[in-house]
């Protein structure tokens, strides 16, 4: 009887163990499928690279160059955005007169579009003519408000011999403004400035760079254009 009784038992476990391992071998066949992973797809860092970033320029003489043409005309071998163009970058306009202000600047720049990255250099004949940035400062609200572009760089004015500390103080005042509108600041003279004048050599009247020196303003903002550029 005891014999009897202990095969269906047997046979009840066996059964169960089998359950078991095929509930086990689901289980983990489950398991197994969840944790395949997926492949996804991005941009591919050279793709992202060859992207071009078009840039427009507003400003003064220091932007128009050595011909003092407006770069509205386009672009000229003797302005930094010369020196600044190529690979990846595309000048997309602009408008530069010698001796305006940025009010003057604000009143004249055109609508634009497509515009990656605004490049305002502008305040030196602010400077030169004694306005108050407290004066000027609505009229870079302006310029960018008009051109529309993405993202914003705003250049440092060169040293003013004839007004050390003025072109200094103004300085210090555009960087503050550019900050709280979100705008990058980024001042480009590192290679001609001595203190709060120009090196030696570097220019010939104590406003303006030579030739060279919109060669090496040109190189200088070209990468601060492209790092802002790539930012976004």
């Amino acid at each position: 009887m005891t014999t009897r009784r202990r095969g269906p038992f047997r046979v009840l476990l066996l059964a169960g163990t089998v359950a078991g391992s095929l509930a086990l071998l689901v289980g983990c066949s489950t398991s197994v499928t969840a944790a395949t992973p997926t492949s996804t797809s991005s941009p591919s860092s050279s793709s992202a690279s060859s992207i071009p970033i078009r840039f427009a320029a507003v400003g003064d003489s220091l932007t128009s160059g050595i011909t003092g043409a407006n770069i509205a005309e386009g672009e000229n071998s003797g302005s930094w955005v010369h020196y600044a163009l190529g690979g990846r970058l595309e000048f997309a306009g602009g408008w530069s007169v010698p001796g305006t202000t940025i009010e003057e600047q604000a009143a004249h720049v055109a609508k634009m579009s497509d515009v990656d990255v605004l490049v305002v250099l502008s305040g030196t004949n602010d400077v030169r003519h004694g306005e108050t940035f407290g004066h000027a400062e609505a009229s870079y609200a302006d310029v960018v408000a008009t051109t529309d572009p993405e993202r914003v760089l705003i250049a440092a004015i060169p040293p003013l011999t004839a007004a050390p500390d003025a072109a200094r103080e103004y300085n210090t005042r555009l960087a503050a403004f550019a900050t709280a509108h979100g705008w990058t600041f980024f001042d480009p003279w590192g290679f001609a400035r001595d203190g709060d004048d120009w090196k030696a050599g570097v220019s010939t009247d104590g406003i303006h760079p030579t030739l060279a020196g919109y060669e090496r303003l040109g190189a200088s903002l070209r990468s601060e254009i492209l790092r802002v550029g790539a930012s976004g």
